[in-house]
C-alpha cells in the first residue's frame, strides 16, 4: 500500500510540474539508401514530412511524441553497364510514422537549446518505384510486380539530433536518422530470376533509408 501511494504521489508530482503543449510540425527529409553492389551510384532524394506533435516539458528533460506523414526516398544510377541490369532504380515510400523524441535541454529564458534521441516506428501506406532497364524493356512489368511485393511495409529505426526552442512556442531542429532492417525482402522475388537479381543488385535485402531531417514545429 505504501508503494502504491508513493507511485501515485510521484505521478501526481510529475503531472503538476509538467507543462504540455500540442503543436504542428513539418519540414524537409533528405534520404538515400546504399546500393548492395559497387556499380551503382546513390543519390539523395529531397522529400518532406508533416504532422502533429505533443511536447511534455519536465524541466531539463522532455518527451515529444509526434504523428507524421513521412516521405522517404532513394535514387540509384548504374555506372557500369552490361547484362540484364538496371540503368536506374528510384523508390519513394510514404509512411504513417510515430517518432518519440527524448530531449535534454537547458532553459535560458527566451531560448532553450536541446539535444535528443528519437526512436520511431511506421507503416507504409503508399509506395512508388521508377525503374529503367538497360536492354529488356519488355520485362519492366515483372520488375514492378517484384517491387510491389518485396517492399517491407513496417519500418523502425532511430534518429539523433539537436534543436532550439524560442519563446516556448517555436522549435527548429535537425537530425540524422537511420531505418533498421531491410527496405526490401527476398520473399518478394518473382520467377524471372534475371529481373529479380537486377533489382536485388540495386538495393539488396539489408539496405534501408537513412539521411537528415530539418523540422520546424509551432507549439500552442
Amino acid at each position: 500500500m505504501k508503494k502504491f501511494f508513493a507511485i501515485a504521489a510521484a505521478a501526481l508530482a510529475i503531472s503538476v510540474s509538467a507543462s504540455a503543449q500540442f503543436g504542428v510540425i513539418g519540414g524537409i527529409t533528405m534520404s538515400s539508401a546504399e546500393a548492395s553492389r559497387e556499380n551503382f551510384n546513390a543519390e539523395n532524394v529531397n522529400l518532406y514530412h508533416v504532422g502533429i506533435t505533443y511536447n511534455v516539458d519536465l524541466g531539463m528533460l522532455s518527451l515529444q511524441p509526434s504523428l507524421l506523414y513521412q516521405m522517404k526516398g532513394a535514387s540509384l544510377s548504374q555506372n557500369v553497364a552490361g547484362g540484364v541490369e538496371l540503368a536506374s532504380f528510384d523508390t519513394k515510400t510514404g509512411y504513417v510514422e510515430v517518432p518519440v523524441a527524448i530531449k535534454a535541454g537547458l532553459d535560458l529564458g527566451l531560448l532553450k537549446p536541446y539535444a535528443f534521441v528519437e526512436p520511431f516506428v511506421g507503416f507504409a501506406i503508399n509506395t512508388e518505384e521508377d525503374s529503367e532497364l538497360l536492354d529488356t524493356a519488355d520485362l519492366k512489368g515483372t520488375v514492378t510486380k517484384w517491387e510491389e511485393t518485396a517492399k517491407n511495409r513496417l519500418e523502425y529505426g532511430f534518429g539523433v539530433g539537436a534543436g532550439i526552442e524560442l519563446l516556448g512556442h517555436l522549435q527548429v531542429s535537425a537530425q540524422y536518422f537511420m531505418n533498421l532492417g531491410g527496405l526490401y525482402n527476398s520473399d518478394g522475388k518473382v520467377d524471372t530470376a534475371a529481373v529479380a537479381d537486377a533489382v536485388q543488385a540495386a538495393y539488396g535485402d539489408k539496405s534501408n533509408y537513412k539521411g537528415f531531417k530539418v523540422s520546424v514545429a509551432f507549439l500552442f
